[in-house]
């Protein structure tokens, strides 16, 4: 990194599990769009 740039070590945001639905339910247009996208 350039000097003078620090980078944000707090993690912010919601905690989501890859493997579950946690995407699936926080974010249903996107899902559904992704699964369309994808079956095709």
């Amino acid at each position: 990194m350039p000097i003078g740039i620090r980078q944000n070590m707090i993690i912010s945001g919601d905690e989501w599990d890859e493997e579950g639905d946690d995407l699936k339910n926080k974010y249903p247009k996107l899902w559904m769009a992704f699964e369309e996208n994808s079956s095709s």
